[in-house]
């Protein structure tokens, strides 16, 4: 699934919860504890960019689709490639359906807070918490939700998100991203922002803008010249 969208691709099923109407959104809001709540205020701000068009419930619901599929490639690659596929993660279907004791709710109602705090795609926080959980604790059994965001696995999780972007350019998928659709937009040009503070981190500045401007169309010619100027620009050419 692509980080931030409600579909797997075309003509794929929606993930569960992310069709929800807006108004029962805000109802489970208005029902869950207001510490809880109060973070989603600066968090808009701070998460992953496909998320930021998302209310917090539908990304909650995105985040429960990722723990899950996360937590049966993990349980495969570390006890059962076999038993792997019937194995759920989180037990419940709906974990916002507050008639119903649920265990987990909270739990991933907060690390998914965790991963907006970092900025980070659900798949890839819940992946390196787990990893870094199982080698820290050697447990017989995969991390719930609740045990996804102690300080000390924040930590790690954080300095192994930045190491990762020194090797991997991390870009939106939404396709509001795209060139053609830009309106200069607060979230729009956060993503840009973010992608040239991504290519100064790279050793091949051209090749990174090649790609960003012209494969993926994601990033407006005129930010980058007016970020690297024009001899760096002219360089493209001879990589295109």
């Amino acid at each position: 699934m692509t980080p931030g969208q409600d579909t797997t691709g075309e003509g794929e099923q929606i993930v569960f919860g992310t069709d929800l109407p807006l108004e029962a959104c805000h109802d489970i809001m208005h029902a869950l504890p207001d510490e809880w709540v109060e973070p989603e205020r600066w968090l808009m701000a701070s998460k992953w960019f496909d998320y930021r068009f998302m209310h917090p419930v539908h990304a909650t619901y995105l985040f429960t689709d990722a723990y899950r599929r996360v937590y049966r490639q993990m349980y495969a690659s570390t006890f059962d490639r076999a038993k792997a596929d019937y194995v759920k993660g989180i037990k419940a279907e709906d974990p916002f359906d507050l008639a119903k004791r649920n265990t987990d709710r909270a739990g991933l109602w907060k690390a998914r807070q965790m991963a907006d705090g970092l900025c980070m795609p659900y798949d890839l926080y819940i992946g390196i918490a787990m990893h870094w959980s199982l080698r820290k604790c050697r447990k017989e059994y995969l991390p719930r939700p609740t045990h996804l965001y102690n300080f000390d696995l924040l930590t790690a999780v954080s300095d192994t998100w930045n190491d990762r972007q020194s090797g991997i350019l991390y870009v939106a998928k939404d396709e509001r991203f795209k060139n053609e659709r830009y309106q200069a937009s607060p979230i729009q040009d956060a993503h840009h922002e973010w992608l040239l503070a991504q290519v100064s981190k790279r050793s091949n500045i051209v090749h990174a803008l090649k790609g960003l401007i012209y494969d993926e169309q994601v990033l407006p010619e005129e930010k980058a010249r007016a970020r690297w100027g024009d001899v760096v620009m002219s360089r493209i050419d001879d990589v295109r």
